[in-house]
């Protein structure tokens, strides 16, 4: 049975932002709607879940509450003529999105992490890009080109053409940045392979970032499609920054956002 709640203005910019977000923790409202105040923050949710307008996925013991909107929550936000800007959603798209796998999970919660962090320091983040999609202004995209990025947890994928993005995928990665360049070389090729049969072109440049010796994928990446292999980003992009503490393999998302 739910209960009736007497709604407050920041009651609906959490809901609007569990919608545009998906999911958020606790520690994310409390940063972005309470100025960190997390008992504030605790009594807050619990009335709004108690009203039904919030739910929290399953969870073992020792893992964080995570947060999602309800079908009543989206209802009022329709009802109050907050979603108008936004694509409107059936019954079963909607139940969808909460219903993600855990790498879905992860990534979403990690964006939502930089985005409270931004705002606790007092700056408006915007829209936050995976760094992939922002590690895409470090390359020539022309001609057919495959951007690869490794990530602790994941391999990253995106076709360009003609500078346009034509494909894109997040692949998980259990092997991390120690990937060889022939299992690499294995977990694209399906991506190619679809580029090639659908658009019926092939690829003829291929950028790596998140190696620390891309040129170690190289020879396996050439072997399999003939193209052109190099880094993603290079020593002349970072200046006089090369010789950092930071190695240039771990800073594309960087790179791209400055030069894009």
């Amino acid at each position: 049975m739910t209960q009736q709640i007497q709604f407050q203005d920041r009651d609906m910019a959490i809901l609007l932002g569990l919608f545009e977000s998906r999911i958020m923790t606790a520690a994310h409202v409390a940063a972005l709607f309470f100025d960190g105040k997390t008992e504030a923050t605790k009594k807050r949710l619990q009335k709004i879940k108690a009203a039904g307008l919030i739910g929290e996925r399953k969870r073992r013991v020792n893992e964080k509450s995570i947060l999602f909107l309800t079908r009543k929550g989206y209802g009022l936000l329709q009802k109050n003529e907050l979603l108008r800007p936004f694509p409107q959603l059936s019954a079963s798209t909607f139940e969808k999105r909460a219903n993600v796998s855990e790498l879905t999970i992860r990534h979403e919660l990690e964006v939502m992490d930089v985005k409270a962090a931004f705002h606790s320091a007092g700056y408006s983040p915007g829209v936050v890009l995976p760094s992939m999609l922002a590690a895409l202004g470090a390359a020539e995209g022309k001609r057919p080109t495959l951007v690869i990025k490794v990530d602790a947890h994941t391999t990253s994928i995106a076709i360009l053409n003609d500078d346009t993005l034509q494909l894109f995928r997040t692949l998980e990665n259990s092997r991390g940045v120690t990937i060889s360049g022939e299992q690499l070389a294995e977990e694209v090729y399906p991506s190619v392979v679809f580029f090639q049969d659908t658009y019926h072109l092939n690829i003829e440049r291929i950028y790596v970032a998140g190696l620390s010796e891309a040129g170690g994928a190289a020879p396996a990446l050439r072997a399999q499609t003939g193209a052109d292999v190099q880094e993603l980003v290079s020593a002349s992009q970072l200046g006089a920054s090369a010789g950092g503490s930071v190695p240039r393999w771990r800073m594309a998302g960087v790179v791209g956002a400055l030069v894009s």
